[in-house]
């Protein structure tokens, strides 16, 4: 029996699938809402989203619309094509393969991809992310086939990808690469993008889309062996060299510790919106520093609420000022600084009193968002600010998304009106002994906000490699 026979997709579920490996940016936003309603398991989760608490009676077409319109096309696409496989594979018994490592690495690895192409102005990121998020699947189509292989077919998932490739057909007959191609999945994903998974493992840049895209394709593969697999020394070598082969013949420089950190900090942040139960993201800097990697993945649990009352703008800054005294060469803490998108129409729109009380339901929905040891203050306004010790740039990254999402879902309801807001954030790490002043790290993270206002609001900017 193949792994394609194991796998239950109906005539409508395979056209929905196939519609959205083709989904072009140009899309207008009522198609992708009318693809969604095809979907009742995806509005589910949509709904799930956005009225975590009080859902609408029924499932309308405005409704889904204003689902897709909240969450944004893009992160609707992902959602939407992620969650899709997710479920093809949901009941298929696979004995000790940890199917929610796999997705969650999966993910990262389609945003590996993307944020290459943009860096290098690919025609289709997306296209790029879906090579990176399926480049993987034919490991999980060998474990459906060969159940009780399966355990030994995950262990290999701590093997760099062309070991892992290699190792897996001569347990097995087939290459994951060789077991997508010959089930009916392949059929589903435009040509381009299964040709790049084949070739991959040989990149050879040329002056066209296609090895264009194996090349890139690569490189995301070496992204995601960094956080998956061991000795991650070796790992780092090849992700190096996959880099150079992109740098070299575009004339663009890459930079490995930002690709990684996007990779990691997106890949969380949708993971744990389609319920995924994710490891904790690695920060780079940790990867070659063995006893500071243990210490990182020991101390990044998930703490208790907070169950203090948010603080006021002098309390914050003595707090900043006694970590940024801090001598220890190893400690370090994320600053972030949130700023809700046009505020003031709130007010004008609805009166003083609603735009209050919006803003003491956010103050509560982030209390009980974040840990115990974080520090969160109402600055004035429609500002709050966030301390966030022994924080990396990957975990401040996830913990600013996190906010930026959880606002973006946050609603007051009057009457028939429901009143929300988006938020724009900007964020900074500190590490190791500091050499700034609490000014100068106070106007670098308010020139990430205008950044992040910059380039359209409802988005979070980061200023990366800060010591």
């Amino acid at each position: 029996m193949t792994s394609a026979n194991l796998l239950k997709i109906s005539s409508k579920n395979s056209k929905v699938l196939k519609s959205l490996l083709r989904v072009k940016d140009e899309l207008p936003m009522d198609q992708l809402t009318k693809l969604a309603l095809l979907s009742p398991s995806f509005c589910d989760l949509m709904l799930d989203i956005l009225f975590p608490k009080r859902r609408p009676p029924t499932v309308t077409t405005p409704v889904i619309h204003q689902c897709v319109r909240q969450i944004g096309f893009e992160r609707v696409r992902h959602l939407f094509l992620c969650s899709s496989f997710i479920s093809i594979f949901k009941n298929v018994h696979m004995p000790d393969f940890r199917k929610g490592y796999f997705w969650q690495d999966s993910v990262r690895r389609g945003f590996a991809a993307q944020a290459i192409a943009e860096e290098l102005q690919y025609p289709s990121p997306y296209e790029a992310f879906i090579a990176g998020f399926a480049s993987e699947l034919g490991s999980l189509l060998v474990a459906a086939r060969l159940p009780h292989l399966s355990p030994y077919i995950y262990r290999l998932r701590a093997m760099p990808s062309e070991l892992r490739n290699q190792n897996a057909q001569i347990l097995t007959g087939f290459s994951h690469v060789q077991e997508l191609q010959r089930t009916g999945l392949a059929e589903l994903f435009p040509p381009r993008i299964i040709q790049a998974i084949l070739t991959h493992y040989q990149p050879f840049m040329a002056d066209n889309r296609q090895d264009f895209l194996s090349c890139i394709l690569y490189a995301a593969d070496c992204l995601g062996d960094l956080s998956q697999t061991f000795p991650k020394t070796e790992a780092l070598r090849r992700c190096r060299y996959g880099i150079d082969i992109l740098q070299r013949s575009k004339n663009h420089q890459l930079d490995i510790e930002t690709l990684f950190t996007m990779a990691e900090t997106n890949s969380n942040s949708l993971s744990q919106d389609m319920g995924i139960d994710v490891s904790p993201a690695l920060d780079f800097r940790s990867l070659t520093d063995l006893p500071k990697l243990v210490s990182f993945l020991t101390n990044t649990h998930n703490q208790p609420p907070s169950r203090k009352e948010v603080e006021d703008r002098n309390g914050f800054l003595q707090r900043l000022n006694m970590l940024l005294q801090n001598t220890d060469s190893d400690y370090s803490f994320s600053l972030i600084l949130l700023n809700i998108d046009n505020f003031d129409s709130i007010n004008t729109s609805y009166g003083y009193p609603t735009g209050d009380n919006l803003l003491s339901l956010i103050s509560r929905n982030m209390l009980k968002s974040m840990r115990a040891s974080d520090v969160i203050a109402y600055l004035g306004k429609d500002e709050f600010a966030f301390l966030l010790p022994q924080t990396s740039t990957t975990g401040g990254r996830i913990v600013a998304e996190r906010l930026r999402s959880l606002i973006k879902s946050s609603y007051l309801t009057i009457g028939m009106q429901r009143i929300g807001c988006t938020a724009s954030l900007g964020g900074l790490t500190v590490v190791g002994k500091n050499k700034r002043s609490t000014d100068q790290i106070w106007s670098e993270v308010r020139e990430q906000i205008q950044l992040a206002k910059k380039k359209g609001k409802n988005r979070v900017s980061w200023l990366l490699n800060q010591i």
